[in-house]
């Protein structure tokens, strides 16, 4: 009898054994467990605060595309209206002129071309510089200035109203052509 009973201790102390791997086992896993739903809600919370940051940056983005297509809109709407073709005799004295604006906000380059039969003068004045030009009552300045028969020239204008006046400064009459254009530059780019 004393066999059995040390045979049955020996089965109880494996059992217990086994048992206390078991245990340490689940507590593992549910502690490993816990530890999977902690990481699992932080990087479910990094997923939607950069989710978020992704979301504002995507809006940012599309603002500001429209933004520039509605700038580029507007350089298109301005060099079509500003843009001027003109071509026929001149007679002495007289001049051409076209229209030229630059909107604040904006810097213009106004491309001149002109050709003619014979010499003549071309301004950019302002408005008060043109008033003076007109009425001669007055010294003024001007934006841009050329004498001759074939002139290309390109000039930088600040955001205001400007005149491109093309004179015939001969005694007799010129077959003149005028050309010009305006692209428009944001201030501060």
């Amino acid at each position: 009898m004393p066999q059995q009973y040390k045979g049955g201790r020996a089965r109880v102390g494996s059992i217990n054994v086994w048992k206390g791997l078991a245990l340490t086992f689940i507590a593992l896993f549910v502690l490993m467990l816990i530890i999977l739903a902690i990481t699992y809600y932080s990087l479910q919370s990094s997923i939607d605060y950069w989710q978020s940051k992704y979301t504002f940056i995507e809006l940012m983005y599309s603002n500001l595309e429209n933004q520039l297509s509605q700038s580029h809109q507007l350089q298109m709407l301005l060099t079509s209206i500003m843009s001027c073709d003109k071509s026929g005799p001149l007679n002495t004295g007289s001049f051409e002129y076209c229209y030229v604006f630059v909107p604040s906000g904006y810097t213009g380059v106004l491309y001149i071309t002109v050709s003619s039969s014979a010499p003549v003068e071309i301004y950019v004045l302002d408005p008060f510089q043109f008033a003076c030009f007109w009425m001669g009552s007055c010294p003024y300045h001007y934006e841009y200035y050329a004498i001759g028969t074939r002139i290309i020239n390109a000039t930088t204008l600040s955001s205001g109203e400007y005149i491109v006046i093309v004179k015939n400064i001969n005694n007799y009459p010129a077959l003149v052509s005028i050309s010009t254009s305006t692209t428009y530059i944001q201030s501060g780019q």
